[in-house]
């Protein structure tokens, strides 16, 4: 799901970037009796809406009053602003994050009003004149509403932030057939038992799902498979958040720490962390940590 979210926010992204066109399209248009048409563009305005404010700078344009710089300022040159920002950030973010999303939205909502109220900055017309909207307020609308309509889609796409999962290690409890055949269980530390220092092996415990309560051992150097095939070793069947091939652990005992590797289509998360982990990389992981495979229905702990 994060790799489709990703892929709905660029397309918004793209709408919105798109959208900057519509500053040099006809905002208003005036038409008069023999005589030919007229146009200004939103960047007429805008220069207009600066030079009105700031005369030093001079730049031109449409000729504007106060009131309607102030409306120029905030409808036409703000969500030119925003939608700036939704497409760089959507194009630049990360999968799961949803500001772009809004900033599109907003966008949408501000060009709206644009296009409801542009009115306000026709001037009173003659006789034989008649003002109207121009291109610039269709193709604002139209782009940016497509990008609000990619970024729902990305909202939908995006997995929820997981819960908290406690780190209480829960009660051994008897490994699948499957499991048991390739992985003997840690029996837990008796009274008075003192924990390795500098263990050989690395223990990886089942916390919530099918596999709740397994306690796993890796051996220095070797990785263990997860995922619905067949192939894997620990093998999710029926688990469709679960990648036929989800993500490989393995111990490190020279450096103490677990070295995962992520390639599946809805991540794997770090307890806390909104932000599933890098994909196709080795990332070092502290025991400790706890995993979530997709969500939280398939936890497991790193002791």
């Amino acid at each position: 799901m994060n790799r489709f979210a990703k892929t709905f926010r660029v397309l918004a992204s793209l709408c919105v970037l798109f959208n900057m066109a519509s500053l040099f399209l006809p905002a208003v248009t005036r038409t008069q009796d023999y005589y030919a048409d007229l146009a200004w563009t939103q960047m007429d305005y805008i220069r207009g809406a600066i030079s009105q404010c700031v005369p030093s700078l001079a730049i031109g344009g449409r000729e504007v009053t106060d009131d309607q710089a102030v409306w120029v300022f905030g409808f036409m040159l703000l969500p030119a602003i925003v939608s700036l920002a939704a497409g760089i950030w959507g194009i630049a973010g990360s999968q799961v994050q949803k500001m772009s999303s809004i900033l599109v939205m907003a966008s949408l909502l501000l060009y709206a009003v644009m296009a409801a109220t542009i009115g306000s900055l026709w001037p009173e017309a003659a006789a034989g004149q008649a003002y109207s909207r121009g291109a610039a307020c269709v193709a604002a609308l139209s782009l940016s509403g497509l990008g609000t309509l990619f970024s729902v889609a990305a909202l939908l796409a995006t997995p929820r932030k997981v819960k908290v999962v406690p780190n209480e290690i829960p009660q051994l409890r008897e490994v699948r057939e499957q499991v048991e055949a390739k992985y003997h269980i840690i029996a837990g530390e008796g009274p008075g038992q003192e924990a390795q220092k500098a263990p050989a092996h690395g223990v990886l415990v089942g916390l919530t799902g099918i596999y709740a309560g397994a306690e796993i051992s890796i051996a220095d150097g070797k990785e263990i498979l997860l995922g619905r095939s067949p192939r894997n070793h620990l093998v999710f069947e029926g688990q469709e958040d679960i990648s036929r091939e989800h993500c490989k652990i393995r111990w490190d005992a020279t450096r103490q720490e677990y070295v995962i590797n992520d390639y599946s289509a809805n991540g794997s998360f770090i307890k806390g962390k909104e932000d599933c982990l890098p994909q196709n990389l080795d990332i070092l992981l502290a025991p400790g940590t706890t995993i979530m495979l997709a969500d939280e229905k398939n936890t497991f702990y790193l002791k």
